[in-house]
């Protein structure tokens, strides 16, 4: 790979970024430069590059702030001609250098307000932005026109980039529910629901959350630390619901009084666990499927003894399919495949992903100190994108409400001795 790096300070319209070349006649594939060298790759003259402006968007609050991103966009719109040239070479610079940044500019303006509309809805930052339109729209009042309209629509009505489209209605409400929750005393009172109606709301509750999560909540895996955790919200959310799902799951099984009843409840769960699985919510399906095979419920010989066959034989398929075996070939095999079809990955693996991005990479680069490795906030762009592709087809499951309600206030034991001790308490060791 060549590599290439000046100086950009010498000139404002030199392309001054280290990079690395894909292969002969494509472009540069930047690898890294100071934050000011890769704020002003977004407006080069003489490259048009929208996959690097779409990988910046996603990832530049890892590295700096809107306010500093804004603050470039108007000094590289007002950017001037060296001096010393002749009346014709400011023309033509003008003509070739300075009307395309200027465009430039105005596209990321626009891509930016689309992708991470929620830098714009602080009203000081706004006020900013209207200010710099007013200053656009002296030399090129259509684009002006057209980011004004675009700003308020989006202030109105939300962005107008990519937006979960329903798929086909999963109908709710036609399976029978047994006095449920009010008049329950059943010590495992979710029997009282069919399995297929609690994958239903379960994805519901799980699709709410995972469909908001916005970029900056990936990138640096800020729910990993306690100063930055509030930039995650959704993450987290997501996170902890799943661990929460995972020990109600083990908690339900051991309120069985005995060992049919227990049998009974995870009979119930591997329904509801392939009921996701048709559904695609996969991280409801791998956190049911992790707590029945966790070890407060594995050791339960007599409750395992007690489950019919077609139970053993649901549950062995379904655990092929999530097993960790070559990478989770199974399940990545599938998933792949799913297009144009609501879904909800895998969490663990995303978490994985995005781990590996921050852990296998520099954030600067080793032979170049003081300079972004660009690589890397690539490889999250990357990961980002996995999550966006999935966030663009929504479900249409209608909300029971006391269900709903119900599944997604849960507040087990999430103490695993507890739940082993709970588990030794309802089958002792012999």
């Amino acid at each position: 790979a060549q590599s290439q790096h000046s100086n950009p300070k010498s000139n404002p319209f030199q392309d001054g970024y280290l990079t690395l070349r894909r292969s002969a006649g494509d472009l540069p594939l930047v690898r890294g430069g100071t934050i000011a060298q890769l704020m002003n790759r977004l407006t080069y003259h003489k490259v048009v590059d929208p996959e690097y402006t779409d990988d910046f968007l996603l990832t530049f609050h890892a590295f700096t702030t809107p306010i500093k991103l804004l603050s470039s966009l108007v000094a590289r719109y007002n950017v001037k001609a060296p001096d010393g040239l002749s009346t014709d070479e400011q023309s033509q610079v003008y003509a070739d250098v300075m009307i395309p940044i200027r465009l430039r500019v105005a596209n990321v303006l626009r891509c930016w307000i689309n992708r991470q509309f929620d830098d714009f809805k602080d009203q000081e930052f706004c006020n900013r932005v209207e200010s710099f339109l007013e200053m656009i729209s002296k030399s090129l009042p259509a684009c002006a026109k057209q980011l004004k309209l675009q700003l308020k629509r989006n202030q109105l009505h939300g962005p107008e980039g990519p937006k979960p489209r329903p798929s086909a209605r999963v109908s709710s409400g036609s399976t029978v529910i047994k006095s449920f929750p009010a008049d329950s005393t059943d010590s495992a009172p979710i029997l009282a629901i069919d399995p297929n109606e609690v994958a239903k709301q379960l994805t519901s509750i799980e699709w709410d959350t995972f469909k908001n999560i916005q970029p900056r909540e990936c990138v640096g895996l800020p729910w990993n630390y306690s100063e930055t955790v509030h930039l995650a919200p959704n993450m987290l959310g997501l996170t902890n619901r799943t661990k929460k799902l995972s020990s109600w799951v083990i908690e339900t099984i051991m309120r069985g009084e005995t060992a049919e009843k227990r049998a009974l409840v995870i009979t119930h769960f591997t329904r509801t666990a392939r009921k996701c699985y048709e559904l695609k919510n996969y991280n409801t399906l791998f956190t049911i499927m992790t707590a029945l095979t966790s070890a407060a419920v594995r050791r339960m010989g007599l409750t395992w003894e007690a489950l019919p066959t077609k139970t053993r034989a649901l549950l062995g398929q379904l655990n092929r399919f999530i097993s960790s075996a070559d990478n989770y070939m199974n399940y990545r095999q599938e998933f792949y495949q799913v297009n144009q079809q609501p879904c909800i990955p895998y969490i663990g693996i995303l978490l994985s992903e995005l781990n590996f991005v921050e852990e296998g990479n520099a954030t600067v680069l080793p032979d170049h100190p003081g300079m972004i490795n660009f690589h890397k906030f690539r490889l999250y762009a990357k990961a980002v994108r996995k999550i966006q592709q999935h966030q663009q087809v929504a479900y249409s499951i209608g909300v029971l409400k006391p269900v709903y309600q119900y599944l997604k206030d849960l507040d087990p034991v999430v103490d695993e001795k507890e739940l082993l001790r709970r588990s030794t308490a309802a089958e002792p060791d012999l």
